[in-house]
């Protein structure tokens, strides 16, 4: 057995039984000893009873261990989500943003000015700052937050969902067409908002990174 899983034993006269609990919840164990099962003499009911007390103890102890597990995996995969989608999203709006301040006409994306023609701009070099920065940078950073576990990541998740969202319905407005890319965006920045406020619960319920 490894040296992080110390060892207790239920001693009686009939069942000698080994059990092996986490170093690291030791100090929240009762220690179950022969005080806690009775000893040689004592009436056979009581034995049972002292051993249907210890696993029940082993019982929940197996049952805690198996939901932090759960917990666990469920948060990993959570975050390796969230950073898989911001740093696929902070590249494709960091090439696009380049490619408007570059080409502020925007043909480099077979795109034409003509679709700003309800928008407050004649180029795309402005959306295309802004596109870099905002969902590009940004993403990035958040994308870093999470990956280093930093306690404000959860935060910055929540920002950018609410950011990339009303990034989208503001073009939407502003160029008054829905395309397929938006719907997709606007999922994205919904899903980014919603699995922040989960990482920021998780963080709640148990600080402990994965």
């Amino acid at each position: 057995m490894s040296h992080s899983f110390p060892i207790f034993f239920l001693e009686s006269q009939e069942l000698p039984l080994r059990i092996s609990l986490p170093a690291r919840r030791e100090e929240k164990i009762f220690i179950l000893s022969r005080r806690a099962c009775p000893q040689r003499g004592e009436d056979i009911h009581s034995k049972q009873a002292g051993l249907a007390q210890a696993g029940r103890f082993v019982t929940r102890e197996i049952f805690n261990r198996h939901n932090r597990i759960q917990f666990f995996c469920m948060k990993k995969i959570l975050r390796l989500t969230v950073i898989s989608l911001l740093i696929i999203t902070a590249i494709n709006a960091v090439v696009a943003g380049f490619l408007f301040i570059t080409d502020p006409s925007g043909r480099k994306l077979g795109m034409s000015v003509e679709y700003l023609n309800f928008s407050p701009f004649n180029s795309y070099l402005i959306p295309g700052i802004v596109l870099l920065v905002v969902n590009g940078l940004l993403n990035f950073a958040a994308a870093y937050a999470v990956i280093k576990n930093k306690a404000y990541s959860s935060v910055f998740v929540i920002i950018q969902g609410i950011l990339l969202g009303g990034w989208i319905l503001i073009q939407v407005i502003m160029v008054r067409d829905v395309s397929i890319l938006h719907i997709i965006m606007f999922s994205v920045g919904l899903v980014f908002t919603l699995s922040g406020l989960l990482l920021w619960r998780m963080s709640k319920e148990n600080p402990a990174s994965c």
